[in-house]
């Protein structure tokens, strides 16, 4: 489903249980039983089969009930294998550095207030992670079958930089989730809706080569089923985000909640843009990782960020804009709905950005223990990080080195576009296409239809704020199809931060387009029927020698076809298609098995200036390949 589907089936299921929030809720049972159904209809029509052979037998216990026994427990069992494998899902295990209660018992305290002011279930499990964020995982120990674990993931830069009073807000938030006063029924669709997303991921992937399961028929009802469940569960999810800050702000106040909800973009961006960047940017020179990279991430969120920064990222976290990539509504709609919003928004101002806490989350709540957390996951981090760093590292290296070299082997690289963009890619690698800006501009001034030129530099200029930027990103796409898909992505981004919500639409309808055709031309590339046109195929007759030779070396086939397949999709890239056959033998499976020889030699050894399918007269392409040939100038010689 694409994109703009999307957002029609949601907006349509908002339209039609407004008001109504039982309508959603009996909506949702329903599709929660049809997809139980659906999954594990498989399964019950094994067990109903079974069922009939056991009663048989049960009914006439003669010397044969041995063998209708047997054959009973056989489709019990691989029927019921075959329809329960598809669904089986092993969901993977959150990764953290554990807290216990004894490590920080004012951390423990906090959440069993709020567990008991709630009437929420407990948290099994309190994992601190490198990640900007904080979460409530329900890991299902049996995938789609549920038996949840409830786990608090809780990122270290939130520990690090918010208030004590604001990291309860965003606890409570998440407690709210799993609160069975609260909102029960929203939980449970919560977990069905995360475990689900796993599991239909999962079968979309290409099935095992020898695989016995109904896996093409759950996946096949899952493409139809998933969609309709996931719109109605994603307006029920938004609901429980306004609910849940509403619940954080009870507990802990809206002031609070309310610099929790700026106070996360502000450590997300710091994050992204300038810590993360800078430490992976030292692999250029360091041969290994930092040992102590928590530490420094540390003193980075107590820097104080540049008055520029803070306030360009302070704008676009009030112009950002509610998407449905996204169940959290955007800042602006959870400040409005606390009764939050900051008075500077009335005069089209922007507020200043919270004032860094004096006592931090982490130093109030978790306490003497932080310094160990910290060395535990940069032990963890190092050792995840270590091998990429190293290849960081080389690679920089040699890209250097080819700098280097650019520069003595040409004598006037400012006139030379080809050579100022090799030399602009190599940047880009080493320092970020900010610092490439200045050669990308020389590229354009000598070639202003540079397409890779045109994106690097517009996609530089939007991440500064800067609204120029969008016209070099539609020049790029204007010059060159292929850079749709990631300037398009760019301008996505860029149109939700600045609040565009009518061009962040148009956007996907443009992306749900190119990636339709991207994908039909995919297609038309790689498949060959009998209703495509060929055409000649236009190579030179020394060309054509050289073929014929690979060809009797591969097998000796009597005769050979070549045409060029004409494309819906206009691509630099030809498509040939190469039919063989062999000399025919008692009813053609000697000469089909001889082709199929044949055709697995020349894929391995044929080249030509294109995409090659090569296909046997013999095979399921035989009506294809007899169209082929009526194509004058096709034949190749062979003799």
């Amino acid at each position: 489903m694409t994109r703009e589907e999307f957002d029609r089936l949601v907006s349509r299921v908002e339209g039609a249980v407004a008001g109504k929030p039982w309508k959603l809720r009996l909506r949702l049972v329903g599709l929660a039983a049809l997809g139980y159904a659906g999954l594990l209809v498989g399964f019950f029509l094994a067990l109903a089969v079974a069922a009939l052979f056991f009663w048989a037998a049960v009914r006439d216990p003669d010397d044969g009930a041995y063998v209708v026994y047997g054959t009973a427990s056989v489709i019990l069992g691989l029927g019921g294998w075959a329809a329960l494998r598809p669904v089986w899902v092993r969901i993977a295990r959150p990764e953290g550095r554990p807290l216990s209660r004894n490590e920080a018992p004012g951390l423990f305290q906090a959440l069993e207030r709020m567990r008991r002011e709630l009437r929420s279930q407990p948290f099994h499990e309190v994992l601190v992670v490198p990640d900007c964020n904080a979460a409530v995982v329900q890991w299902p120990r049996l995938g789609v079958f549920g038996w949840n674990r409830n786990v608090l993931v809780l990122g270290l830069p939130l520990l690090e930089g918010m208030a004590p009073e604001e990291l309860r807000g965003v606890l409570a938030h998440e407690f709210a989730h799993l609160s069975r006063r609260h909102n029960w029924f929203g939980s449970w669709i919560y977990r069905l809706r995360r475990s689900w997303h796993t599991v239909f991921e999962e079968l979309g992937k290409p099935r095992r080569r020898g695989e016995l399961s109904l896996r093409p028929i759950v996946a096949r009802f899952a493409r139809w089923f998933w969609p309709r469940f996931n719109a109605h569960a994603f307006v029920l999810s938004r609901a429980n985000e306004f609910e849940a800050d509403d619940t954080a702000c009870r507990l802990e106040g809206v002031a609070s909640s309310a610099r929790a909800l700026v106070r996360v973009q502000i450590l997300s961006r710091r994050m992204e843009e300038m810590f993360w960047n800078g430490i992976w940017r030292r692999a250029n020179t360091m041969t290994s990782p930092p040992e102590s990279v928590f530490e420094e991430m540390r003193e980075s969120i107590r820097t104080p960020v540049p008055a520029e920064d803070l306030a360009r990222w302070i704008e676009q976290a009030f112009r950002m804009t509610t998407s449905n990539d996204d169940t959290h509504p955007c800042l602006r709609e959870r400040l409005a709905a606390l009764g939050a919003l900051p008075p500077e928004l009335e005069e089209g101002l922007f507020p200043p950005a919270p004032a860094p806490p004096t006592v931090t989350a982490g130093e109030e709540l978790v306490g003497g223990i932080l310094p160990l957390v910290r060395q535990d996951l940069s032990r963890e981090w190092l050792k995840r990080c270590t091998q990429p760093w190293k290849d960081r590292h080389a690679k920089a290296g040699a890209l250097i080195r080819r700098i280097e070299a650019l520069d003595q082997a040409v004598p006037h690289p400012g006139e030379d576009a080809d050579c100022l963009w090799e030399k602009a890619r190599l940047v880009i690698d080493l320092e970020g296409d900010k610092v490439a800006a200045p050669l990308l501009r020389q590229i354009l001034a000598l070639r202003p239809a540079h397409a890779p030129a045109l994106y690097w530099l517009g996609r530089g200029i939007l991440m500064e704020g800067d609204q120029t930027g969008v016209g070099y990103l539609e020049r790029a796409m204007e010059e060159d199809e292929e850079a749709i898909g990631a300037a398009a992505q760019a301008l996505h981004v860029h149109y939700r931060i600045s609040g565009q919500t009518e061009q962040v639409k148009a956007l996907a309808s443009r992306l749900d387009r190119y990636e339709q055709t991207l994908a039909e031309a995919k297609a038309e590339k790689t498949w060959i029927s009998p209703a495509d046109t060929f055409l000649p195929h236009g190579l030179t007759e020394e060309e054509t020698r050289t073929l014929a030779a690979a060809l009797l070396e591969a097998g000796r086939p009597t005769r050979a076809h070549l045409a060029r397949k004409h494309l819906k999709h206009p691509s630099r890239q030809p498509v040939y298609v190469l039919s063989v056959g062999c000399p025919r033998k008692w009813l053609g499976r000697e000469s089909a098995a001889e082709e199929a020889r044949v055709i697995e030699h020349l894929r391995l050894q044929l080249q030509l200036p294109g995409r090659v399918l090569i296909i046997g007269e013999s095979g399921a392409f035989r009506r294809a390949s007899r169209k082929l040939r009526r194509v004058s100038g096709t034949a190749l010689p062979l003799e």
